[in-house]
């Protein structure tokens, strides 16, 4: 059984872009892969932390556990972010490509 690790990780909750990738990505998988099973696991991590401390320990801890078959798909728009509709449109294509070619 394949199986695919969903890390839910965003401060943000309902709120999160990341998020709503991560279900466009998920969706994704789902219709074309009916047999992977879709674990999600959601540490969260308190925005003081800065701005990217989790994905590189993620990272690491998934090729500790052996996985090396790893792809992120990010999307962090800030205040200073002039067209996050581009970058969030890319981030949903990218998740669908993914999606379809797991």
């Amino acid at each position: 059984m394949t199986r695919l690790l969903h890390i839910s990780a965003s401060p943000r909750g309902d709120a999160s872009e990341s998020l709503a990738i991560a279900a466009h990505l998920l969706g994704a998988v789902r219709d074309v892969r009916t047999e992977v099973r879709i674990d999600t696991f959601g540490p969260g991590r308190p925005p003081a932390l800065g701005d990217d401390v989790q994905a590189p320990y993620v990272h690491s801890w998934l090729r500790w556990t052996g996985i090396e078959n790893i792809t992120s798909i990010e999307f962090r728009p800030n205040l200073a972010t002039a067209d996050a509709d581009t970058g969030r449109q890319q981030a949903f294509a990218e998740a669908r490509d993914v999606g379809e070619a797991f």
